[in-house]
């Protein structure tokens, strides 16, 4: 072999060596790459597993979570027809709380958990688009609403904050419709500890009452000075209101007695005097989630988690000690197919003491209050268990909304109508006067024009 073949060999061995030697580096450099990349991942999954135990140990993100997956979901509104469902209300996009019709019957008030109040307007519930005027409920939502009774103003029970807020009603300077100045709502001193369940202005504009899920009851004056805090003893409270004529307040709950007081002011300036005892309607055997006064305060209603549903009359002198008198009892789960279908059970009583709804479950039907003649069940008329009654002044209209519902359902009432409709006939046999009689022979066709018109007979 000559010297020209030996360099040959020698520099084809020297050129192999360093590309292998090359290609070993490259090879070391991406697995110390690889190995560092699955240590960050590694890492990182750490810390992230560190992170979930730090959550998982603390309890205030525990109970932040159960908050979470115990939120209520907003059920979807099913199709519903009836031939007595006059209209249905929608536009609310949260949970409808609470509704109230205005004293002059002019609005129905909504408030939702998706933080707005509306005021619907009554008349074009028979139109095809229904108005209303919408009030923000600013970093809060309302959970019960009511109105004053020149239905210039409303109050509202904030949900989060525990507080009552007052909302003036003003007319827009360039426009005939009405409309909210946000700058006149003012909000009263948080005093409730727990959750307001209602809220209530006398008819006579003296005094605010507003009742929480404890045991506590609160008197008002119209600037948000307490004038009373009343404990109910009840263990706890489920159902408050003031009675239309504006002299007493009452409370239901956990015991199955519903408990009323007297707000008494003074003869001379008319300003708070005090509040006592005025009645005790004693007759359930079980928890009274819910009653209801007529509009003359002549009347309640209330029902029971007994089974049973009471009609009485506190037309008395409870200053002399007189009791109210039980007018008549019944079992309610007589009026629906299957029983009690539901421990949600609710009940009111029409302005004019003539029809008595009760909602149990998903239903609800109507009772004639003084023949106990009763209208077919309304069945499944929410995607869930009823949760308030609102009826208008003249009593042919009732409201109902779903505890998880965005709409409300307009109901007309021809039990109510058809017991009008007796009631004045009766009347128009015993007065004498020609001017009465022609007013009530008015009335009578008024009546019965009202019920051709639902088609009821």
């Amino acid at each position: 072999m000559d010297n020209a073949d030996g360099n040959q060999i020698v520099s084809i061995l020297a050129l192999s060596i360093f590309f292998g030697a090359f290609v070993l580096a490259i090879l070391v450099i991406f697995n110390r790459k690889s190995d560092k990349s699955d240590e960050t991942k590694s890492s990182n999954e750490n810390s992230e597993k560190e992170k979930k135990d730090k959550l998982k140990s603390n309890p205030a993100n525990e109970i932040k979570n159960n908050v979470v997956k115990q939120k209520p979901k907003v059920t979807k509104d099913p199709a519903f027809t009836h031939p007595l469902l006059s209209t249905t209300l929608k536009g609310h996009t949260g949970v409808i709380t609470q509704t109230e019709f205005s004293r002059c019957g002019k609005y129905l008030g909504s408030c939702s958990e998706d933080r707005t109040i509306r005021l619907w307007t009554s008349k074009s519930f028979n139109e095809k688009d229904h108005k209303y005027i919408r009030v923000n409920v600013e970093l809060d939502h309302a959970s019960s609403i009511s109105f004053s009774p020149d239905s210039r103003a409303f109050i509202a029970s904030l949900s989060v904050g525990n507080r009552i807020r007052v909302f003036k009603i003003t007319k827009r300077k360039d426009s005939s419709s009405s409309s909210f100045a946000a700058a006149d709502a003012e909000d009263f001193q948080k005093v409730h500890k727990s959750d307001i369940i209602n809220v209530g202005i006398s008819s006579t504009g003296k005094f605010i009452m507003s009742a929480s899920k404890d045991t506590t009851m609160i008197v008002w004056s119209l600037k948000g000075d307490v004038l009373a805090t009343i404990d109910t003893l009840l263990i706890y409270n489920s159902c408050a209101m003031v009675s239309p004529c504006g002299t007493l307040i009452a409370c239901s709950g956990f015991a199955s007695d519903i408990k009323l007081w007297s707000v008494e002011l003074d003869k001379k300036s008319g300003n708070f005097k005090q509040v006592v005892r005025a009645l005790e309607l004693k007759g359930h055997s079980a928890a009274v989630p819910s009653f209801f006064f007529s509009s003359d305060s002549k009347r309640v209603a209330s029902i029971s988690k007994d089974g049973t549903w009471k009609l009485w009359d506190i037309d008395v002198n409870y200053q002399q000690g007189q009791e109210a008198y039980l007018l008549y009892s019944g079992a309610y789960n007589d009026y629906f197919p299957n029983g009690i279908s539901s421990d949600h059970v609710l009940i009111t009583l029409s302005p004019d003491s003539f029809t008595v709804a009760i909602a149990n479950g998903k239903s609800f039907i109507m009772v004639d209050a003084q023949t106990q003649e009763k209208s077919d069940v309304f069945q499944d008329v929410h995607g869930d268990n009823i949760n308030c009654f609102s009826w208008s002044p003249d009593s042919r209209k009732l409201t109902t909304c779903g505890l998880s519902d965005r709409t409300i359902r307009v109901w007309q009432n021809p039990i109510g109508a058809k017991a009008v409709l007796t009631d004045l006939r009766q009347k128009l046999n015993k007065v004498k006067l020609e001017s009465h009689k022609e007013r009530i022979e008015q009335q009578i066709q008024e009546a019965k024009q009202y019920l051709k018109s639902i088609s009821f007979s």
